[in-house]
């Protein structure tokens, strides 16, 4: 088994004699794992908060709910590991998605 497979069967608790603490070290560090790619919902929505619009502008610019918002920011957040808007930004940046 490759090293993230390791990582993956710790994080999801599957038994490899790795400890816990190793598995929670991994799962904070963000370079360590692979970040998903974004759907072109989330990405829309990722950019215009990127670009300072709030869920309330961005769904009437793309003309959806802002429940739907809402839905496609959490998912850009896990998929990208960020827990805040300023850390969206940083992280479409360092993947090269913003200037």
């Amino acid at each position: 088994m490759g090293l993230l497979d390791d990582k993956t069967a710790v994080i999801t608790g599957a038994s490899t004699g790795i400890g816990l603490a190793t598995a929670q070290r991994w799962s904070s560090d963000h370079s360590e794992l692979p970040s998903q790619s974004l759907t072109d919902g989330e990405r829309r929505v990722a950019y215009l908060i990127a670009e300072g619009h709030t869920d309330k502008a961005a769904a009437k610019a793309l003309g959806i709910s802002v429940n739907t918002v809402g839905t496609h920011l959490r998912s850009a957040y896990s998929k990208l590991r960020v827990q805040s808007r300023v850390q969206l930004v940083n992280a479409l940046r360092e993947r090269g998605e913003l200037n």
